[in-house]
């Protein structure tokens, strides 16, 4: 992306505050006015005032050169404040947009981009642009326009001296251009590195207890100091181009004072030149290149933040996965759903999870949903909510395909419980009141007693109030998943999901809990689960194998006509007899 294409991706953030965006640099340019005034009125502080020993003169030009510097200073500090009020806002709208457009994002598009460097994209490449955003308004005008003032006035002033200065600000601008259009690959590169370095330092501190129980510290440190190495070498090697920057920048200001000394010195020993006007010009010169000079220091960071401006935008660029549309309908309150031939497989799969799949889930039933590892039970239960369209057929709710429903309407009335369940840091109330905040504390209170989570909740010291740490830290498996199972019945679904979301729990929780959830009216629930005990008593029971539905039925009708379900069921049930005799 150009710097004029990252400007025009700006410009839409920055449109709701270009009241305040078109006043800093309005404000800027009344104390470039004044900055420039400076060595015209040192010129004749010189000329009419102390080599002409007129005191009054010294005195009035005197007057006015602190009042300008006034001016300058009032004008400077209303440009700081004015930008500064449009680089946060402006920042906190593209984080808020990003974010709006990440959670949108189905979760093969966030595996591809990579948590990381959405981290990234949120922080570091923001406060980038609002770096930019604050230059644009400030030092982006103040470097040019005061440099190009001072060359101005010095071509009005002495028009060879002013020549002389042409030249050589031509020269810093065309070394500037070069060095800055050089380094944007190579900040890129180093964004990509510190994506990388995120990546990696949050799969390790969220893995932690699995990296301290293989006693794999040292391998962890040593994947992020090869991250951080490489993000250090690859800023280094973008920076490297930039860092004579300054040193010829200053070699081109010395040189050009030099030769105005060397040229103004003789016009001024012969008369032709007043002693004020060479002053005035070599001020004008230090202003001009020391202009450029902080420009050049400005566009290492305008280089690097247009590198984030160009991944803001790929990102905000991105359409979601599950569009919604145009003339979407309400989902209805039966959930009567038919699963029609359906196909998905993952992205890069060798194989489909699912596979010609044929399923009626029957309002107000109990299904069962079994199967080993692997055999597309979770799938399926995604596709129930349309957190990811089938790859082929269809899934209907009520008659309608999915994809013909609004979204939001749909998901309201489906909730889904995993098998390690997500909480946020914050109390057990806010926990299970996420679906619904709204929730009176009765339908909360009901919502634990059913999960089998109102004992353990009114022992913790603080009961509702507790603190749960970030991602249920302080809380055991079981109890991390009954909570879950509380959340999701207080947002009072009509398709409850259950996706090993008894996994931890003893079995006489978990035979309390199913009694409970058997006595819910107005509600149909699917529970799938590699324990074919979970699953008895459910209405009907289908079994996958290999992403494909290989029987539905009874558990008694299941163990006569199912050749799997029943290899399950001796499997796992020899296993508790050898657990029980103590083979």
């Amino acid at each position: 992306m150009t710097f004029g294409g990252g400007l025009r991706v700006l410009a839409t953030f920055v449109r709701p505050y270009r009241l305040f965006a078109l006043l800093a640099p309005a404000m800027m340019c009344v104390e470039i006015g004044m900055d420039l005034s400076q060595p015209a009125l040192v010129s004749r502080l010189i000329n009419r005032g102390i080599l002409a020993g007129d005191t009054r003169s010294a005195l009035e030009t005197g007057m006015w050169m602190m009042a300008t510097a006034g001016a300058g200073l009032i004008a400077g500090v209303m440009c700081n404040v004015l930008a500064s009020h449009v680089s946060q806002n402006v920042g906190a709208d593209i984080r808020s947009a990003l974010f709006r457009r990440t959670i949108r994002l189905s979760r093969e598009q966030i595996q591809t981009v990579t948590t990381g460097s959405l981290i990234t994209r949120l922080t570091e490449d923001v406060t980038q642009v609002q770096t930019l955003m604050q230059q644009l308004q400030q030092g982006l005008v103040r470097g040019p326009g005061l440099a190009l003032g001072s060359i101005a006035l010095a071509v009005g002033l002495d028009g060879r001296m002013g020549l002389l200065l042409v030249a050589s600000a031509l020269l810093i601008s065309a070394m500037l251009a070069w060095t800055t259009r050089l380094s944007y690959q190579r900040f890129m590169r180093a964004q990509r590195a510190l994506d990388a370095m995120n990546q990696t330092t949050q799969e390790h501190l969220i893995a932690l207890r699995v990296v301290r129980a293989f006693s794999l510290e040292q391998r962890a440190l040593d994947r992020f100091d090869a991250a951080n190495r490489d993000y250090a070498i690859a800023s280094l090697k973008a920076l490297y181009i930039l860092v004579a920057n300054t040193p010829l920048v200053n070699l081109v200001l010395d040189a050009a004072i030099v030769a105005l000394l060397g040229w103004g010195a003789p016009r001024v020993l012969q008369g032709s030149l007043s002693p004020g006007h060479l002053v005035a010009a070599i001020n004008y010169a230090t202003q001009a290149l020391s202009s450029l000079l902080m420009s050049a220091s400005m566009m290492v960071s305008a280089a690097q933040a247009m590198a984030s401006t160009d991944r803001i935008q790929a990102l905000l660029s991105m359409e979601p996965a599950m569009l919604e549309e145009a003339n979407a309908k309400r989902a209805s309150d039966c959930p009567h759903v038919l699963v029609e031939r359906v196909d998905y497989a993952y992205p890069r799969a060798s194989h489909p999870a699912l596979a010609g799949v044929c399923l009626e889930i029957r309002p107000g039933e109990m299904l069962g949903i079994a199967g080993t590892t692997g055999a597309g039970k979770s799938t399926l239960l995604a596709l129930l909510p349309r957190l990811a369209d089938p790859s082929a057929g269809r899934i209907a709710w009520d008659g309608e395909d999915l994809r013909a429903l609004e979204l939001g309407s749909l998901r309201h009335r489906v909730a889904w419980v995993t098998q390690q369940p997500t909480l946020f840091r914050g109390t057990l109330r806010e926990n299970i009141a996420f679906g619904r905040p709204d929730a009176p504390h009765a339908d909360l209170v009901e919502a634990a007693r059913i999960a089998q989570a109102l004992e353990f909740i009114e022992r913790l010291p603080g009961g509702w109030e507790a603190e749960v740490g970030q991602r249920g830290a302080t809380l055991s498996g079981g109890q991390r998943q009954r909570v879950a199972i509380a959340r999701a019945l207080v947002s009072k679904p009509r398709l409850l999901l259950l996706d090993d979301a008894t996994s931890a729990l003893d079995a006489a929780t978990e035979a309390a809990f199913l009694r409970e959830l058997r006595r819910l009216r107005d509600m149909t629930l699917v529970v799938a689960s590699s324990r074919l005990s979970t699953l008895l008593n459910c209405d009907r029971i289908a079994v996958f194998h290999a992403g494909h539905l290989v029987g539905v039925g009874t558990h008694q009708e299941l163990l006569a006509s199912c050749e799997l379900y029943r290899e399950i069921w001796d499997s796992q049930m020899g296993m508790a007899e050898g657990v029980i005799s103590g083979e």
